[in-house]
């Protein structure tokens, strides 16, 4: 795995949603309607951001015409601090560009 400062800029380490950092692996459970997505087959985060957006009437891909009060926006790791954390989770956004691949989920909650 790269080393937390190798990462890339432009690598997607957590969403703002409801005035919060949530990280990838969080950010499914963190939405009222994610459950939805279950019934496809997603192949990570962002896929599944797209489909609930699109039955929410959300333009996912222009994130000027929603708040982030309503859906998640991308943060990318030159937008977050060594030391924030997760706000589901609570944990360190060091290795979240690499969980964005759906996670198990048991009860609305990522195990």
């Amino acid at each position: 795995m790269r080393d937390f400062y190798y990462q890339n800029s432009y690598d997607i380490v957590a969403y703002t949603y409801k005035a919060d950092l949530i990280c990838p692996a969080c950010i499914l459970d963190a939405l009222p309607d994610a459950w939805e997505v279950d019934k496809v087959e997603a192949s990570d985060i962002e896929t599944a951001l797209h489909i609930i957006a699109e039955a929410q009437d959300v333009d996912y891909d222009n994130e000027t015409t929603y708040d982030s009060g309503e859906f998640p926006k991308v943060v990318f790791r030159d937008q977050v601090e060594d030391g924030d954390v997760c706000g589901e989770c609570f944990g360190k956004f060091e290795d979240s560009a690499y969980r964005t691949k759906p996670q198990p989920r048991v009860r609305g909650r990522h195990i």
